[in-house]
């Protein structure tokens, strides 16, 4: 009779369903030990964004209660924006734990998530940066301009990368064999 009651109990009050789906998505998310610093420094990225958003509106409508009672922080544009962000990122950590169950080499999915990772950092430090100048903070435009030049570099090595794959599979499709 204990057991049946600790049963009902742990399924009452732990609810099983919960736990699996939370094992699903730590499966899914963290394929590999290395993922898990990339998405801590992402999700910190991400929540310093956000909090520098509400330093800007805060700044903009005279303070943090004033912008609470005129309603610019609880407004629909500012919490579907922060959804918006929230799913991209949580779409692009899916399909990159998903690239490193798709093949047994582990090199080239850790490469993937490492590029968008990467990516994803510099897009939301530039938002960051860029909210601070909003508040009223003038010396980090030398920051905007590096975190800008860096991200073309990034996406420019990316394209040359891609071309030169496909000029190698252009040729191994026209070589006779």
């Amino acid at each position: 009779m204990d057991v049946v009651f600790y049963f009902n109990k742990c399924a009452h009050f732990v609810k099983p369903i919960w736990i699996f789906f939370c094992m699903v998505v730590t499966y899914v998310i963290f394929p590999d030990k290395s993922y898990v610093p990339a998405t801590i420094a992402l999700l910190g990225i991400l929540i310093f964004d956000i909090v520098t958003k509400y330093v800007a509106i805060s700044v903009k409508n005279g303070g943090l209660i004033n912008s609470i009672r005129i309603g610019k922080i609880r407004s629909e544009s500012f919490w579907l924006g922060t959804r918006k962000k929230i799913v991209g990122v949580l779409t692009v950590m899916i399909l990159c734990g998903l690239s490193f169950r798709l093949t047994t080499f582990t090199t080239i999915p850790l490469l993937i998530q490492s590029f968008c990772f990467s990516m994803m950092f510099v897009r939301e430090a530039q938002s960051a940066v860029e909210n601070l100048m909003e508040a009223g903070v003038d010396n980090l435009g030398w920051l905007l301009n590096t975190l800008k030049r860096k991200e073309k570099q990034m996406l420019q090595k990316e394209m040359v990368e891609e071309a030169q794959i496909d000029t190698k599979k252009d040729d191994n499709t026209n070589s006779p064999a």
